[in-house]
């Protein structure tokens, strides 16, 4: 929730907030619990089944996948002890005399996790699109090129993140200054980190799902049905489609309050703004979910469990040495 001089409301200015304002808190406050535990997990497992193995983590798909569950755990491990220690206070009775401080450092802490996952996406999906155009960059580029080409498609969304996002917030609230964004800010923020790469990853799946269609037909027809089979060494499209599709859903709420609220300077409420919230922080559990649809994920994280570590097979090898 955002406290703000140009719209929202400001807790300090009166003796408590409105009824309105401390229930729509406390959803996003117990929201944020439930996501954190639940998308800890998922996301613990699914990092550590895909590194823990040595073909599926030398794929640089998995790599941003990795990339991404690092995110969001991030995410968790900085808003945990803030969200704690606001549930701490809320239970013990005290007041919370400067809100605003918890409050920026969530929402904060929310805007650049949004900007990488977007952004993450949107390379994925170009990856998508080069298999199905059965491009391979490692034939274009040596092998040091390609791996410098990797480490700044990882290090670039966060490193852009963490310095668009101080350039679109400031101190106010006078006396009692706190580091946040007014609307504004949120409006152009949202152009940037959320509808620009959401539009970018739907035309470009748009193209790789009908390349990928057309491409199968034109294969098909030349072949009796009975020697037809998938082409190999291309993922399942609706990985990235239901993916895209979270995305796009998980943000949706927060697109239309910032661009309703500059397009009619109609603020649409704090009820509708907490939703917005939640849903996007929904994404740290949905966002694991459309690569169980990937095949060689899927088939690891079914059999893959920390504890087990399966024996080294018996060597059958035999040796022949020379007689004298």
């Amino acid at each position: 929730m955002n406290n703000t001089t140009d719209g929202g409301l400001n807790t300090s200015a009166t003796p408590g907030p409105p009824p309105e304002y401390k229930n729509a808190l406390q959803a996003v406050y117990i929201s944020h619990s439930v996501f954190i535990a639940l998308g800890t997990s998922l996301n613990l497992w699914l990092f550590f089944s895909i590194v823990t193995s040595k073909d599926l983590r030398e794929r640089f798909r998995n790599q941003l996948i990795c990339n991404m569950a690092v995110l969001h755990l991030t995410e968790s491990l900085i808003k945990s002890p803030v969200i704690i220690a606001l549930i701490l206070k809320t239970l013990s009775g005290e007041t919370i005399k400067q809100p605003c401080h918890f409050i920026a450092t969530i929402t904060n802490t929310e805007r650049i996790q949004s900007f990488i996952v977007d952004w993450l996406l949107v390379f994925l999906v170009v990856l998508f699109l080069a298999q199905v155009l059965d491009f391979n960059l490692a034939n274009k580029l040596t092998p040091l090129g390609l791996r410098i080409g990797k480490v700044v498609l990882h290090v670039l969304p966060w490193l852009a993140a963490l310095v668009v996002t101080p350039s679109l917030v400031y101190f106010y609230q006078g006396g009692s200054s706190c580091l946040s964004a007014p609307y504004l800010s949120h409006y152009v923020f949202t152009a940037i980190n959320t509808v620009t790469p959401i539009i970018l990853s739907i035309l470009l799946l748009i193209l790789a799902t009908t390349i990928s269609c057309l491409r199968r037909q034109a294969w098909a027809s030349t072949m009796s049905a009975h020697l037809i089979i998938a082409p190999h060494n291309v993922d399942n499209c609706f990985a990235y489609i239901i993916a895209v599709v979270t995305s796009a859903t998980c943000e949706v709420c927060n697109i239309a309050f910032y661009m309703y609220l500059k397009i009619n300077m109609t603020f649409l409420g704090v009820g509708f703004e907490a939703a917005g919230i939640i849903l996007s922080d929904s994404r740290v559990i949905f966002m694991v979910l459309p690569w169980l649809l990937l095949s060689d994920v899927r088939d690891r994280l079914k059999t893959w469990r920390p504890w087990y570590h399966p024996t080294s097979g018996i060597d059958l090898t035999v040796a022949y040495g020379k007689e004298v």
